[in-house]
């Protein structure tokens, strides 16, 4: 997904739409690629496969994310955005699963491979705690 204008930090980039699911329906809806955590144990997605296409999320992680989260929903700008300049999110801000991949972001400060629980890095909270998903951000606190 790209930027079609400029995109001021702070200003709302889109929110994620779709119902909520409990996680034993994510998997038995068979649109398993739509699902967004909004929780450890709930989540957004679609229930037909003929709503994934219009529900699913096409932003690709980044180590230098552009945006973030605000609330559990809400995509923000975490810097100015320019035009055509793919918006990015860093997956630590809301995955909180056990799953992990090479990271072919290309940042200079790349973490190389990526996991569902690098919400749990200390450096990462350090710089990005604002955008993190609410519930990941209670669990940081209370962590």
């Amino acid at each position: 997904m790209f930027a079609k204008d400029f995109i001021t930090k702070g200003e709302v980039v889109f929110i994620k739409g779709g119902h909520i699911l409990k996680r034993d329906q994510i998997y038995s809806s068979g649109t398993i690629n739509s699902y967004f955590p909004i929780d450890d144990n709930y989540f957004l997605g679609a229930v037909q496969s003929y709503e994934e296409d219009d529900i699913k999320l096409f932003v690709n992680h980044s180590c230098n994310p552009n945006c973030g989260i605000r609330g559990e929903i809400t995509f923000i700008a975490i810097r100015d955005i320019a035009v055509n300049e793919e918006l990015t999110i860093d997956y630590a801000f809301v995955d909180n699963e056990d799953y992990s991949f090479n990271c072919s972001c290309g940042e200079l400060l790349c973490r190389n491979v990526v996991t569902g629980f690098d919400w749990k890095r200390k450096d990462i909270q350090e710089k990005y705690f604002p955008y993190f998903a609410a519930y990941l951000q209670n669990k940081i606190i209370n962590d």
